[in-house]
């Protein structure tokens, strides 16, 4: 078994960057609910009309006139028209009035874009889960050291939309955390009567700090801190992420303190758990139960 829990952290943030990214279908007023969107996603007062092609001028000016709009601009070769509504009127309103139309194909609000958020830290650039453009890694011995352009997660366009994933606590249950570290100390847990952010149940006592490596690599992939012009960036640039020491310095660790850390995970809040811990071969374990003896056979 490769691990006892497969943490959804990742593989649910990408599932967002997938639907956020997703735009209004293009099919013949298929509208969304206008009503309930933010209004800083659109222009407030204006609207986007593509009338049907059979429309001829005149039809065109005449209905947006009959709602009291003033046309801004006729994107002719895309049969946009781009046009302001009058005072006082949503969106929302508008959107409707011209689905009425029988001169209108469809009719939406006037989107608001922004650059994609794209973190300053100084080795974003050498992570190939975020941004793979086939760039040579520098910062570490890796092989082979060269990437493959567009082998990533595509993440930049959700950190577009989310970036602080603060309110789920993220236990790593794995070697302990380095909370020390410049791109997570402001991104640890921060339990009640936890001075130091876990629990150590190698040593069983409340510093779970990692004396391995992997519990905090594991960690900066989670939640590093993001956009602070230093280091490297998690999945998450602000975090919640809670230590429960359960392997020791070479990464070993047994069935007691791994089970012991995903009780402490559970009762104190997590609600996502991330282990990566590889067993040995369960073929080389002894059965758990000794063999039933068989009944002696008798012949007639």
């Amino acid at each position: 078994m490769k691990t006892l829990i497969q943490s959804k952290f990742i593989a649910a943030l990408v599932g967002a960057a997938l639907m956020l990214y997703a735009q209004v279908s293009a099919a013949p007023f298929a509208q969304p609910n206008w009503a309930a969107a933010a209004t800083s996603q659109y222009v407030p007062g204006e609207v986007l009309v593509k009338f049907k092609s059979a429309a001829i001028a005149q039809e065109r000016t005449a209905s947006v006139e009959a709602l009291g709009h003033t046309v801004l601009a006729h994107i002719e070769r895309l049969g946009w028209t781009h046009v302001k509504l009058a005072a006082g009127q949503s969106v929302t309103d508008a959107l409707a009035a011209y689905r009425d139309d029988p001169n209108v194909e469809y009719a939406q609000p006037n989107y608001i874009y922004h650059a994609a958020a794209v973190p300053v830290d100084t080795q974003y650039a050498q992570l190939w889960a975020f941004k793979n453009t086939g760039q040579t890694i520098t910062t570490g011995t890796y092989s082979p050291m060269n990437g493959t352009a567009g082998d990533d997660m595509n993440i930049e366009r959700a950190w577009s939309h989310i970036t602080d994933c603060s309110s789920v606590v993220v236990a790593v249950v794995d070697s302990g955390v380095n909370y020390n570290q410049e791109d997570l100390v402001a991104n640890m847990w921060n339990g009640p009567g936890f001075p130091n952010h876990g629990w150590n149940y190698v040593n069983n006592n409340n510093d779970p700090m990692d004396l391995d490596g992997h519990g905090t690599h594991v960690a900066g992939i989670i939640g590093a801190a993001g956009n602070n012009g230093k280091g490297t960036t998690g999945v998450c640039w602000t975090a919640s992420i809670m230590a429960v020491r359960v392997l020791d310095a070479t990464g070993s660790g047994s069935d007691a303190t791994i089970i012991q850390g995903i009780d402490f995970a559970i009762t104190n809040g997590a609600r996502v758990i991330s282990m990566s811990s590889a067993t040995t071969d369960l073929s080389t374990r002894p059965s758990a139960t000794p063999s039933r003896p068989r009944k002696p056979t008798t012949s007639s």
